[in-house]
């Protein structure tokens, strides 16, 4: 009977039904021949419902909290923390040439606008400006860190996962 059907399926040019139903009268056939070999004694029927669920016994390898796992998690901390480091070191290098350009001038003064701008006020306000790119870029790095330990303790993220 089933290849009879199969056949007409076939016949109306509809492939779909064609492919689908011979699995589907597979299945069946597998279900009987298993619910007719627990009933010789080899154990209980099984349910459909438990062969399409994984067991509660299968553990996987892989720990994910927040969506990412424990090397994602340090790689996201360890960059965090070396753009921190490397902003902070900008900073006090920019800090220094500020404070050696302001200790060797005389002409350390802003100049009014229109007024005489000589070669070292133009560097001067030049190192101002870099000093005030390299506090903006430490206080985004900090920020970026605080945030990610935020995320980290919303998604309860171990300590030992944050080296």
């Amino acid at each position: 009977m089933g290849r009879v059907r199969f056949r007409s399926l076939l016949a109306r040019g509809s492939v779909m039904a064609a492919v689908v139903l011979p699995v589907v009268v597979g299945l069946s056939e597998g279900l009987h021949a298993r619910a007719a070999a627990a009933q010789d004694g080899a154990g209980p029927p099984v349910r459909l419902d438990r062969l399409m669920k994984l067991p509660d016994t299968v553990e996987y390898d892989v720990e994910r909290r927040g969506g990412a796992t424990r090397t994602e998690w340090r790689s996201r901390f360890n960059e965090a923390r070396e753009a921190a480091t490397t902003a902070k070191k900008d900073l006090d290098q920019a800090t220094a040439k500020l404070e050696k350009a302001a200790a060797g001038s005389d002409s350390w003064r802003f100049v009014p606008p229109g007024g005489d701008v000589t070669a070292e006020n133009q560097d001067n306000l030049r190192i101002r400006m870099d000093v005030t790119k390299k506090r903006e870029a430490l206080a985004y790095a900090e920020k970026r860190l605080k945030d990610l330990e935020v995320e980290a303790n919303l998604a309860s993220v171990p300590a030992d996962w944050r080296n």
